[in-house]
């Protein structure tokens, strides 16, 4: 089962900093946890492929209308009068990621794509983003985690 992008460990050893990064309130395209994340200026949009990846969305923070702060695993891609919107992300590249292979056929060394699986699940507000094989190369396959359920570790290209 896809649970998008996990940050496994750091390339070097070194500790994994979080990054707060704002969503534009009119960008309606819901992010999950473990999505792979662009920027749009300053702002973070669900990544698609062949585009510039910064790293993965971790959850995200705001103000609803009626001035409740919320904390939420995913954006839902609505504002509704929310405000001060924070997207939690990793944003570092040095870090590894554990992902499904969709194709069960990667190796290590194996360039591989983003695929968005779709059919998220709000009330865990998990990824559904796996990888496949390689058109483009948004990833490069570093080691296989769990060849029985097809896990790899990748890094951004």
């Amino acid at each position: 089962m896809a649970n998008g992008f996990k940050a496994r460990r750091h390339v070097g050893g070194g500790c994994m900093r979080l990054e707060g990064r704002s969503i534009d309130t009119t960008y309606a395209t819901s992010i999950w946890n473990g999505d792979m994340v662009s920027l749009n200026g300053d702002n973070v949009e669900q990544a698609a492929t062949n585009t510039t990846m910064v790293g993965t969305f971790l959850g995200c923070k705001y103000v609803e209308a009626d001035g409740t702060v919320k904390f939420s695993p995913y954006w839902p891609g609505v504002s509704d009068g929310k405000t001060e919107i924070e997207a939690i992300t990793i944003e570092d590249p040095d870090v590894l990621y554990v992902v499904t292979d969709s194709t069960g056929a990667l190796a290590v060394g194996d360039n591989c794509d983003l695929l968005d699986n779709g059919s998220e699940d709000p009330t865990i507000g998990a990824s559904k983003m796996t990888v496949t094989t390689s058109t483009n190369a948004d990833f490069v396959v570093k080691h296989i985690v769990d060849a029985d359920n097809d896990l790899v570790a990748v890094a951004i290209v």
